[in-house]
């Protein structure tokens, strides 16, 4: 069964601050998969096909109007065994993000299986993130957010599309198969 993901990747001048993170915290960062803030968790379709899925998912966004995304600070996702250091929207980004997530939620709901049986996505519980580093261990996690305490750039990024990605098993990862392009006009 085929594995997705939709995601908004950012551009490629906050994909390499992203990644230069994510090199710097290797041993946390073990997403094989391109720097992104997910849409909408990893889901298999239980009652819709790839080519559907597509067609689906472009006539959706189809109308959405592209918007800016400002990273303004790094937060934690916190608990006893796994730690996510992650770049966090502000008030503006996060609002226009979960749109986004409430329209595929709504939309995909009834058509798809989340992956992670455990983990209860609604637009309500989601927080709109780009993850820097993950698995952090609770003795690693004060240095890590010392360090992390000194950047203080907001990255700001114009979203025109999401990115449906596809687990590949081949490559034990994740590639970006569908653009979904919003408005152009």
């Amino acid at each position: 069964m085929n594995l997705y993901l939709l995601a908004i990747v950012p551009t490629n001048s906050i994909l390499k601050v992203t990644q230069e993170f994510r090199a710097k915290y290797a041993q946390f960062s073990k997403q094989q998969i391109d720097p992104h803030i997910t849409i909408h968790p990893p889901f298999y379709p239980v009652e819709i096909s790839e080519a559907d899925l597509f067609a689906q998912l472009q006539s959706l966004f189809a109308p959405t109007l592209k918007f800016t995304v400002v990273l303004k600070s790094v937060n934690y996702f916190q608990d006893r065994r796994s730690n996510v250091a992650y770049f966090e929207p502000d008030f503006s980004s996060s609002v226009d993000i979960k749109q986004l997530a409430t329209l595929a939620f709504e939309a995909l709901n009834s058509k798809v299986k989340n992956v992670f049986s455990d983990y209860n996505y609604s637009p309500e519980n989601f927080v709109p993130h780009l993850t820097i580093a993950e698995k952090i261990t609770p003795q690693a996690l004060p240095q890590i957010k010392q360090e992390l305490s000194a950047f203080n750039q907001k990255l700001t990024f114009e979203v025109s599309s999401l990115w449906l990605f596809k687990h590949q098993e081949s490559i034990k990862g994740w590639s970006r198969i569908q653009e979904i392009k919003f408005n152009q006009s």
